[in-house]
C-alpha cells in the first residue's frame, strides 16, 4: 500500500514537472511575441517618423520658395516694374499655395501628434501607417510638379520685369493669357459635368445641344484672341516691329485688355450661371392619371385650376433662378417631353380618326399613334405652362432682356424611366410627362 501511494506521489509529480515545463515555455513564447511585436511596432514608428519628417522638409522648402517669390513680386511692386493685373495674379496664386502648404502642414502635426501619444498609437497603428504613408508618397510624387509651377511664376515676374510701356503691355498680355487658361478650365469643366449629366438621363438633350452652342461660340472666340495675343507678343519682344507700329500695337492691346480682363467678371458669372443651370435643369416628371384616361389628351375644364396648381412649382423654380440672373440677357426655355402606352387604338375610334389627321396618315401603326398621342399631351402641357407662364410675367425681374421658348416633344413608346423594368402595355405610369427648364445666356 505505501508502495501504491509512493508510486502515484512518483506520478503526481512528474505530472507536476511536466505541466510546469509547459508553461513556462508558453510564457517565454508569449514574452518573445510580445518584444516581437513591439519591435517591430518600433520600427514601424520610427519609419513614419521619418516619412513625416522628410515631408515637413519639404513642405518648409516650399514655403522659403514662396516667400522667396513673394518678395520679388513686392519689389516689382514697388519699383513699378510690374503690370498691376500680373502682381494680382501672382499674389493670388502664392497665397493659394500658402495656404495649401499651411493645410498640408497642419495634417503633418495631427500624425505627429498621434505618434508621440503611444496609446493612440498602438491603437491606430494600421490606419496610421497607410494615412502617413500615402502622405508620403504624395508629397514626394508632387514635389517636381510644385517646382515646375514655381519656376513658371518666377518666369512670369521675370518676363513682366519689364521698363516703362513695354512693361505694361507685356502685363496686359501676359494676364490676358491666363485669364484665358482660367476660362478654358472652367469651360472645360461645364462640358464635362454636362456630358457626364447627360448620360445619367438628368438633363435634356435639347438644353445640352444649347449649352453646346454656347460653350463653342466661347471657345471659338477664345481661339480667334488667342492667336491675336501670340502675334502682338512676338511684335513687342521684337525691336524693330515695336518701334515701327507701336501706337497699332498698342490699341490692340488696350483692346484686349478691355475685352479679356476688364470683363472677365462678367463672363465667368455667366459661365456660373450655366454650371449652376445645369444642377437645376433635372427632370421633373408628372402623372397624367389625375388629367388624361387612356386615349385622352385634353385637360378637362372641370380640372384645370388642379393642373394649373400641379404644374405651377415648374414656373415657381424657373422664375427665381431667371431673377438670380436679371442682369444677363438669357433665354428661358420649358421643354416637355409626352409619353404613352402602348395599347392598342381602335381603328376607326374617334381617337384614331384624330392621331390620323394629325399624322396626316392613312393607316399609322400603333406606334405612330401612340407617338401622336404623346405628343398632343406634351403640347397640352406646355400649352397650359406657357399659360401660367405668361400670367406671372409680373413676377420676372428684367423681362425685356428674356426671350421665352417652349418645346413638346412626343416620346411615343418609349419608357419613361429605363430602371423601372415592369411597365405594362396599358400602364398609367407610362401616361406621363417629363418636363425641363433652363435659363440660359443669349446666344
Amino acid at each position: 500500500m505505501i508502495k501504491y501511494f509512493a508510486a502515484l506521489l512518483s506520478t503526481g509529480f512528474i505530472l507536476i514537472s511536466f505541466n510546469g515545463s509547459l508553461y513556462a515555455q508558453n510564457k517565454k513564447l508569449e514574452e518573445y511575441n510580445t518584444h516581437g511585436k513591439r519591435y517591430f511596432m518600433k520600427l514601424k514608428y520610427s519609419r513614419l517618423n521619418d516619412i513625416l519628417l522628410k515631408a515637413t522638409k519639404q513642405q518648409e522648402t516650399e514655403k522659403n520658395t514662396v516667400a522667396r517669390l513673394k518678395a520679388k513680386n513686392d519689389s516689382l511692386i514697388k519699383a513699378g516694374g510690374v503690370y498691376d493685373t500680373v502682381s494680382v495674379d501672382v499674389t493670388q496664386r502664392l497665397g493659394a499655395w500658402n495656404n495649401r502648404i499651411d493645410s498640408v502642414n497642419k495634417i503633418i502635426q495631427g500624425y505627429q501628434k498621434d505618434l508621440k501619444r503611444y496609446g493612440t498609437y498602438r491603437r491606430k497603428h494600421v490606419q496610421l501607417e497607410n494615412s502617413i504613408t500615402n502622405l508620403g508618397e504624395s508629397i514626394s510624387a508632387n514635389a517636381p510638379v510644385h517646382a515646375s509651377v514655381f519656376k513658371g511664376i518666377d518666369v512670369q515676374l521675370d518676363t513682366s520685369n519689364l521698363s516703362g510701356e513695354k512693361a505694361k503691355l507685356a502685363g496686359i498680355l501676359n494676364s490676358a493669357s491666363t485669364q484665358q487658361e482660367k476660362e478654358a478650365a472652367i469651360i472645360g469643366a461645364i462640358d464635362n459635368r454636362k456630358d457626364s449629366i447627360l448620360k445619367e438621363g438628368k438633363v435634356d438633350s435639347s438644353v445640352s445641344g444649347k449649352i453646346d452652342v454656347r460653350l463653342n461660340n466661347y471657345k471659338q472666340k477664345m481661339d480667334s484672341i488667342a492667336g491675336e495675343i501670340t502675334g502682338l507678343q512676338e511684335k513687342l519682344n521684337s525691336p524693330k516691329e515695336l518701334s515701327k507700329d507701336f501706337t497699332l500695337i498698342k490699341t490692340k492691346i488696350l483692346i484686349i485688355d478691355s475685352v479679356v480682363n476688364k470683363n472677365a467678371i462678367a463672363r465667368e458669372y455667366v459661365f456660373q450661371m450655366i454650371d449652376e443651370g445645369l444642377t437645376k435643369s433635372t427632370p421633373h416628371p408628372f402623372s397624367l392619371a389625375a388629367f388624361f384616361g387612356p386615349g385622352g389628351f385634353k385637360i378637362p375644364g372641370s380640372k384645370y385650376d388642379l393642373a394649373k396648381t400641379y404644374f405651377s412649382p415648374v414656373i415657381d423654380s424657373l422664375i427665381k433662378f431667371s431673377n438670380n440672373y436679371a442682369s444677363v440677357m438669357r433665354t428661358a426655355s420649358i421643354i416637355v417631353n409626352g409619353y404613352a402606352d402602348a395599347a392598342n387604338i381602335s381603328k376607326g375610334s374617334p381617337l384614331y380618326r384624330t392621331l390620323s389627321k394629325y399624322l396626316n396618315t392613312e393607316n399609322p401603326t400603333k406606334q405612330e399613334l401612340n407617338t401622336a398621342l404623346s405628343a398632343l399631351r406634351a403640347e397640352e402641357i406646355s400649352k397650359l405652362l406657357t399659360k401660367i407662364l405668361k400670367e406671372r410675367f409680373p413676377d420676372f425681374m428684367l423681362i425685356d432682356r428674356i426671350v421665352f421658348e417652349a418645346i413638346e416633344t412626343g416620346q411615343g413608346e418609349k419608357f419613361p424611366d429605363p430602371l423601372i423594368k415592369n411597365y405594362k402595355d396599358n400602364d398609367e405610369r407610362r401616361r406621363i410627362v417629363v418636363i425641363f427648364w433652363n435659363v440660359l445666356p443669349a446666344e
